[in-house]
């Protein structure tokens, strides 16, 4: 097992030129032969090995042309990009470095045509997390060996899916104009992406609603995206906005928030869009129940046209156990 792992972060405010390094001014965590540098940001590999790397920036504006764009770079020729379309947002990426001759350093550069404005007014504006790879040496095979003693019986393992469904909403299906529930899949259910038992209906939109096949454990993924333009007379720069999305069960009782904050850019042409994601397990002993997206809060007169777009839906569902 590995014993090579970093994790660094960075205090909220303060800003990155174009092409300059992002500095992670704490060190939360730092173990085996890998150092790094507080000053310049910049991380040593000191033996060989495969790296994952993950890591994570809060952007509260920048007059930049290619939106927002980081980069892992490192002195053996790695570059590996992240990017969002959005000017204020959080962009997020990961990467895998190979180092074969120690050592290697590796940075996390703005790659972005401008100056980038980290938010003020949140605990930490970006993170980065390094975790070696084991790499397993495979030997020639031995000869078996005598059959031992029975051990004792191991703890239980994790409960495998009775059932499970995708939904996937890929077109623009939802404009929404005022707070309701979403249709869930322009295109129904896909036979191919569900064991049966589950059913959609239409309680106030079309497809709103999915129904489960009956009490027990569930495993609730959803992904969605969400986006809207500034209107011709936009919000003084700076201010700010929510989106929550709320998934109400049967007895239309609140199981789970999606929730983002958002902040008005200093650019009327932009596009504010984000991603919000939740999973969570749903317990349920009704005989008959069900799971629907709505949207709760959102001010639509930052919106042009008082619109939000929401697309790229993606509501997986998995049945985990029967009472």
């Amino acid at each position: 097992m590995s014993d090579i792992a970093l994790q660094v972060k960075r205090s909220p405010g303060g800003t990155v030129a174009s092409g300059a390094t992002v500095i992670f001014d704490q060190i939360i965590f730092s173990a085996g032969n890998i150092s790094y540098n507080s000053v310049t940001g910049v991380i040593t590999f000191n033996e060989a090995g495969r790296y994952v790397i993950n890591w994570w920036v809060a952007i509260q504006a920048t007059q930049s042309t290619n939106s927002s764009v980081f980069s892992l770079s490192s002195s053996q020729g790695d570059f590996i990009e992240g990017n969002s379309p959005s000017k204020t947002d959080e962009v997020t990426g990961f990467g895998i470095i190979e180092v074969v001759a120690a050592p290697v350093t590796v940075s996390l550069l703005n790659s972005s045509t401008a100056t980038i404005y980290y938010p003020s007014f949140v605990p930490l504006s970006a993170s980065l997390l390094v975790v070696e790879d084991d790499l397993a040496e495979t030997g020639p095979t031995g000869p078996t060996g005598d059959t031992g003693p029975t051990g004792d019986t191991g703890p239980t393992g994790p409960l495998a899916p009775q059932s499970f469904i995708q939904l996937y909403d890929r077109n623009y299906t939802n404009e929404l104009i005022s707070e309701a529930p979403l249709n869930l899949s322009n295109e129904g259910i896909n036979p191919v992406y569900t064991t049966g038992g589950y059913t959609l209906t239409t309680t106030t939109v079309t497809n709103d609603t999915l129904n489960l096949p009956g009490p027990g454990l569930y495993h609730v993924e959803i992904s969605l995206s969400a986006s809207f333009l500034l209107p011709l007379s936009p919000p003084p720069f700076g201010s700010t906005y929510q989106i929550i999305f709320s998934i109400l069960n049967e007895s239309n009782a609140n199981v789970g928030d999606m929730v983002y904050n958002g902040i008005i850019p200093n650019d009327p042409n932009a596009v504010l869009a984000t991603q919000l994601n939740i999973q969570f397990l749903y317990n349920t002993v009704s005989p008959a129940p069900n799971l629907k997206i709505v949207l709760s809060n959102f001010n639509f007169n930052v919106a042009f046209q008082n619109q939000l777009s929401v697309y790229n839906i993606i509501f997986i569902v998995e049945k985990l156990e029967t009472p």
